[in-house]
C-alpha cells in the first residue's frame, strides 16, 4: 500500500515504508532558515502546524496561526509570544537550561499527543549553525526510537525525505531539481538502488563514513525512483541552481 507526500515543488510516492499510510501530517516550523512565506502557506494547507521557538515568526510571516508553540523562548521575542497568547495558542514552555533541544521536545510532545497517528515534517531546519543541523539530522533516528515518524525536512530550496527500510519511493518533480543525493543516516544502508538518473545504482551498500552517492541528476527532470532494503536513508533533493518558486534574481536577493 502506498502513501504520498505533497510539497509545492515535488511529490513523494512511498511504497512499503513502515507507518506511512493513513496518518495525519504534523508540520513543525523550526527556527533555522525561514521558508519562503508563500511556499510555507501552500504546504501548511494540508497539515496541522506547530511552531518550535523562533519558528512562530515564520508562521506569522506566512499568515499562519500555529496550533501549538513548543520551546524555551530564547530566540522568540516577547511580542511574538504575546501575539500567540492573544490568539489562544497553547504555549508548551521549557527552561533554557534543559536536556533536550526544542526540536526534540517537539517530537516528544507530538508522541504524547498523537502517539503513532501522525507523520512529522519539519521546515525552518536548514541554515544557521552546523551543530544545530547535526543535532537535527541525527534526531531523526532518535525520534524513530521514541516512536515518532519523521518523514522529511523541507523548504523551497531543499527537501530530505527519510526512508526507513524496507522502502521504495517515486519522486515526481513539479520543478526540475538541481541535484538528488543519497545520504545514509545509519552506519550502513544496503540494497540501495536509484534509477532514472545520470548515475544509476543497483542493490549497492552505502556507508555513512563514505558518503559518495551525492549530486546525481534526474534524466528528464520529472522523476526518479529510489529503494532501500536495510537502514535509514536520507534522499536529499535540492533546487539551489534552479528557481523553484519562479522568482527573479532580484526578488530572491537578501539574507537567507
Amino acid at each position: 500500500m502506498a502513501s504520498v507526500l505533497h510539497f509545492p515543488q515535488m511529490s513523494v510516492g512511498c511504497k512499503g515504508q513502515r507507518g506511512t499510510v493513513s496518518k495525519e501530517t504534523l508540520l513543525l516550523v523550526a527556527g533555522g532558515r525561514f521558508p519562503e512565506p508563500d511556499w510555507l502557506y501552500r504546504l501548511a494547507g494540508a497539515c496541522r502546524v506547530w511552531s518550535v521557538d523562533r519558528g512562530a515568526m515564520a508562521c506569522f510571516e506566512a499568515g499562519i496561526v500555529p496550533e501549538r508553540y513548543v520551546g524555551d523562548a530564547d530566540s522568540c521575542s516577547e511580542a511574538v509570544l504575546e501575539e500567540l497568547r492573544k490568539r489562544d495558542v497553547p504555549l508548551c514552555m521549557h527552561p533554557s537550561e534543559k536536556e533536550w533541544t526544542d526540536l526534540q521536545l517537539a517530537f516528544l510532545e507530538a508522541r504524547q499527543r498523537f502517539g503513532s497517528a501522525v507523520r512529522v515534517l519539519v521546515t525552518g531546519i536548514w541554515g544557521g549553525r552546523f551543530d544545530h543541523a547535526w543535532s537535527a539530522w541525527f534526531s531523526v533516528l532518535w525520534a524513530e526510537r521514541q516512536g515518532v515518524d519523521v518523514a522529511a525536512f523541507a523548504d523551497e530550496r531543499e527537501i530530505c525525505v527519510f526512508l526507513k527500510a524496507p522502502a521504495e519511493v517515486d519522486l515526481r518533480f513539479r520543478v526540475p531539481p538541481g541535484a538528488v543525493s543519497l545520504l545514509p543516516l545509519t552506519p550502513e544502508c544496503s540494497e540501495v538502488s536509484i534509477s532514472r538518473v545520470r548515475w544509476p545504482l543497483a542493490d549497492v551498500r552505502l556507508e555513512s563514513a563514505v558518503p559518495y552517492a551525492i549530486s546525481n541528476r534526474s534524466l528528464d527532470g520529472k522523476t526518479c525512483e529510489i529503494r532501500v532494503g536495510r537502514g535509514t536513508l536520507g534522499v536529499h533533493v535540492s533546487w539551489f541552481n534552479t528557481d523553484p518558486e519562479g522568482k527573479t534574481k532580484k526578488e530572491k536577493s537578501g539574507p537567507c
